[in-house]
């Protein structure tokens, strides 16, 4: 089969005219050309010289990458087996509207057209063009997967012949954008601790699947990876040993590597629950429970509140994406039910479920972020669904310390695939963004492959013409990832 886009290009058009020429590239014999669509004088800024400049060396140790090792079967390398005339690429030619705009961000355009025009325009470049270097990036992902490897000739028995990298199906333009801005993989460092160089090598793959986002669950209640600064005790007695941490330096590490493939990082801190590698170091913002410091938060004292935004508050400064994963999925309210002081203080409040009490604190939270309390940058804030069905279910009267954020200041985050379809129609419905991730669970290792392509974002789309007549509740999905626990 011919080399195909992944994913399959929004729109494409091949020349009418059918062609019998097949291009060819020779990485001796390749110019990698970037210039401004708007002026060619214009200076492009630090950052862009920095993208463009890893992904040319990206670029070409792929295509190196795919020549074979010595030892190979030639036969399997074929050329030009239909023998078609061959005509020289002699490079790429990309031009991006914008090279002062480095920024990456949700909803960046990562849109790109890509042209190889009939030899008779004596074009012999690889045409790439866009708005924003993040669709050239792209677009340079779409290219790779259009060209096949061979070996153009031979001098002798002896000789391999020069590698060369087909582009068979040419002419051609196509013209792509992504159906969603959010394109995620999330990892779990915390049950599995995992080596920087994995995660790297991780944003490499997701760069060549064109996904955006990488969610990092970081911490969670198996171990505590994450170095503080404010809180240095947090790793020290909660990672699974000295060695398995991330410093400050780690982090900002992965937060440029991923920048440079038009990754964003997002960081989850998970709260109130699953936080029981926080108990080692902090048992005084646990809640008592049996005798012991166990998760939750003892979210009715002040002292979980300081620690919480004061953690935010350094991620914040970590992380320069404006979305933050804060959790709140799977609180275990057994313990709240058994404190008699959090009880005493629910019922000071008026509250008749421990759910209630669950809002309160993601309530303050969310004000929080969303409001850049304490000075911080103000943040848009990701939670798990559990967040809305609980605040349905318990409805309460709702507390805004730092100022009242609306609905579309909070993006859901939909895992329960049984319930998908009716969460997200309430999530919309109400005015939330919403990302899908409930059926696409890569630890689910009893699922054949082929199931996880079964699920698309789209199939919530076209629900009973739910959002097919209402372009507002379209637009609050916003994607959806995949999740490595």
């Amino acid at each position: 089969t011919k080399p195909q886009i992944w994913p399959a290009a929004s729109g494409q058009e091949l020349y009418s005219s059918p062609n019998q020429i097949v291009r060819t590239l020779s990485l001796d014999q390749f110019d990698f050309n970037v210039e401004s669509g708007v002026d060619p004088q214009l200076r492009p800024s630090t950052r862009f010289n920095e993208i463009v400049d890893h992904a040319q060396r990206r670029f070409q140790r792929s295509l190196q990458a795919s020549v074979p090792l010595a030892g190979h079967n030639e036969s399997l390398f074929p050329v030009n087996p239909n023998h078609k005339q061959l005509w020289p690429l002699t490079g790429i030619h990309i031009t991006v509207a914008n090279v002062s705009q480095d920024t990456l961000f949700h909803s960046i355009d990562e849109s790109y057209e890509l042209e190889v025009r009939p030899v008779l325009d004596n074009e012999p470049v690889v045409l790439l063009s866009s708005l924003t270097v993040y669709g050239a990036l792209r677009g340079l992902q779409s290219l790779l997967q259009l060209f096949s490897f061979g070996w153009l000739q031979r001098s002798n028995e002896n000789d391999s012949g020069t590698p060369v990298f087909i582009l068979d199906n040419s002419p051609l333009l196509i013209r792509d954008a992504p159906a969603y801005p959010y394109r995620g993989l999330m990892i779990d460092s915390s049950r599995h601790f995992l080596p920087l160089s994995l995660i790297v090598k991780n944003l490499n793959v997701m760069e060549m699947n064109k996904l955006n986002v990488l969610h990092w669950h970081m911490v969670d209640s198996q171990s505590w990876p994450y170095q503080s600064v404010r809180y240095p005790e947090l790793s020290k007695k909660g990672a699974y040993c000295d060695e398995c941490v991330y410093s400050q330096s780690d982090i900002a590490l992965v937060v440029h590597r991923a920048g440079l493939r038009g990754i964003r990082v997002i960081p989850e801190f998970d709260v109130p629950g699953h936080t029981q590698a926080i108990a080692p170091s902090h048992p005084e913002i646990m809640s008592s429970c049996q005798g012991d410091s166990h998760e939750p938060l003892n979210v009715t004292s002040e002292r979980a509140y300081n620690f919480v935004t004061s953690l935010y508050g350094e991620v914040a400064d970590l992380f320069s994406d404006s979305f933050v994963h804060v959790g709140g999925d799977e609180v275990n309210v057994d313990c709240w039910r058994e404190s008699k002081d959090v009880q005493r203080w629910m019922k000071g409040q008026n509250m008749t479920d421990e759910s209630q009490l669950q809002q309160y604190f993601e309530d303050y939270l969310f004000s929080y972020l969303v409001h850049g309390g304490n000075n911080i940058k103000a943040r848009t804030p990701i939670a798990w669904q559990e967040v809305l069905d609980n605040s349905q279910q318990y409805p309460f009267q709702r507390r805004f310390p730092f100022g009242e954020y609306m609905n579309r200041d909070l993006v859901l985050d939909i895992w329960k695939e049984w319930i998908r379809r009716e969460t997200i129609r309430s999530a919309t419905s109400l005015g939330y963004q919403v990302l899908v991730s409930s059926c696409w669970y890569l630890d689910h290792l009893n699922l054949a492959v082929h199931n996880l392509y079964q699920c698309q974002i789209w199939d919530f789309d076209m629900d009973d013409n739910y959002f097919n007549n209402n372009s507002t509740r379209q637009h609050l999905l916003q994607g959806g990832h995949a999740s490595m626990w």
